[in-house]
């Protein structure tokens, strides 16, 4: 599970903040994402880029959290994982979707249909119309 670990606290309003990166480092396999939850204690609008080039999100590298949910491995996932912060930004990239996730969570399941090949990313953006706090986290696997 890659996670934005504690809720992030959002002030910058009517604008994109970059809230959550993720990029799969194995040399051998595809990262097959599961579920997005994304939650929140405002009206957030969501949006997912495929592949963003730059923006403070990635550049200023705050590592966010990367658990490996199989208890009975001691393995540690092959990603790069960073959190966004009040007013980070994403550049560049592959618009691929969007949502409003009202106060409380959403579940975007993918079914693994979304997979991250080598050296793949994605990154998650929310707009706020008013100050709180907002969360993401992504469960997938490798294989």
């Amino acid at each position: 599970m890659f996670s934005t670990g504690a809720f992030i606290s959002l002030t910058t309003t009517g604008a994109e903040t970059g809230i959550f990166y993720l990029k799969n480092t194995s040399t051998t396999k595809s990262l097959f994402i599961h579920d997005i939850r994304t939650c929140g204690d405002v009206v957030q609008k969501v949006t997912f880029y495929k592949n963003p080039t730059g923006g403070t999100l990635v550049t200023d590298e705050t590592a966010a959290q990367s658990t490996n949910l199989n208890f009975t491995s001691s393995n540690t996932p092959d990603a790069t994982v960073y959190k966004g912060a009040d007013a980070k930004t994403v550049t560049g990239g592959t618009w691929l979707g969007q949502h409003i996730n009202h106060v409380g969570h959403s579940n975007v399941s993918t079914g693994d249909a979304l997979v991250l090949g080598r050296n793949d990313s994605l990154a998650v953006t929310f707009e706020v119309a008013s100050a709180g706090d907002v969360c993401v986290a992504i469960v997938g696997y490798f294989e």
